[in-house]
């Protein structure tokens, strides 16, 4: 099988899985592989909303670089991890929409930077080279600030690898708030929706956009769930605005205005239906640019 007949049936696949399956079926079935460096913190670092872009810029790049490398042909047809996660673009039709398989998570402490992967579904096949590339591409370096030019080492300390699979089921639940741990945006067509039910709503249609790639349909009922959280009463008094300006090698030169949500919101009510869906948001982010390293939350739920 050539590359290109392998991302084809992929496509496929991600189109039309085999299998449907509730949010409970998909939680036990929900799987990921983590590629993890700790590395040196490097002095002048701005912890600034885009540092987990930068990041993932910089292993783009550094698994570029290893696909140009001579390699063996894989016997499965399978291309590299570049062509999969970076060049090829996850199928989208009218109320449907695959979404990149990973996610980029960085967390700044007082001497390291963590920084890891996570690949959702059969996308875990590639998490040894996803995990080589994110040791070379924190060790060539990473910008220090957000449009700088200068890139710098992160001395990298250990990797690590690992798989989780599955996630427990939780009692009943009438109380939750909803950390957002890096800058979080969530979409009504092209404008930040900043109301509390489409917020929630995020996470049901990331959960179902991911779900493919484990060879699953995610059946939800869109309306009942929305219902669901209109029904809940909200507290957004610590729910903030943040707006800075991003760069693209896709786009040199022409910046990029970002409106992303920060801080807490707490919701009261019936919140059993949504619930399954904040957890999954939970290990895999919510909203528009996760891949990112954007929408990365905690749900307390109790």
């Amino acid at each position: 099988m050539s590359d290109a007949a392998f991302l084809s049936d992929a496509r496929s696949g991600l189109l039309a899985p085999r299998i449907s399956v509730d949010v409970e079926e998909l939680s036990r079935l929900w799987r990921w592989d983590e590629a993890r460096v700790i590395c040196e913190r490097p002095n002048s670092l701005e912890e600034t909303p885009d540092l987990p872009m930068r990041v993932r810029g910089a292993w783009g790049r550094a698994l570029r670089d290893h696909a140009l490398m001579p390699r063996r042909r894989d016997p499965w047809g399978r291309p590299s991890a570049w062509e999969t996660l970076f060049l090829f673009d996850p199928p989208r039709e009218p109320g449907f929409e695959a979404a990149r398989p990973y996610a980029v998570r960085v967390d700044v402490r007082r001497d390291t930077v963590e920084a890891s992967i996570r690949l959702f579904g059969w996308a875990g096949l590639y998490v040894d080279e996803a995990l080589l590339a994110l040791w070379r591409a924190l060790e060539g370096g990473v910008s220090l600030r957000t449009s700088g030019r200068m890139r710098v080492s992160f001395p990298p300390i250990e990797a690590h690898r690992s798989r989780a699979e599955g996630l427990a089921a939780q009692g009943v639940t009438r109380h939750g708030r909803l950390f957002f741990d890096s800058p979080t945006i969530v979409r009504r067509q092209r404008t930040l929706a900043i109301d509390p039910p489409s917020i929630l709503m995020g996470a049901v249609r990331r959960a179902a956009s991911l779900a493919p790639w484990m060879e699953l349909g995610l059946a939800r009922n869109g309306p009942r769930l929305r219902e669901a959280c209109q029904a809940l009463t909200y507290d957004m008094s610590e729910l903030l605005p943040a707006r800075w300006t991003r760069w693209s090698i896709r786009r040199p030169g022409s910046p990029i205005p970002v409106n992303a949500m920060v801080g807490s919101m707490s919701f009261h009510g019936d919140i059993d239906p949504i619930a399954p869906y904040l957890r999954l948001a939970e290990t895999c982010g919510l909203g528009s640019h996760a891949a990112l390293g954007f929408g990365r939350v905690r749900a307390v739920l109790y």
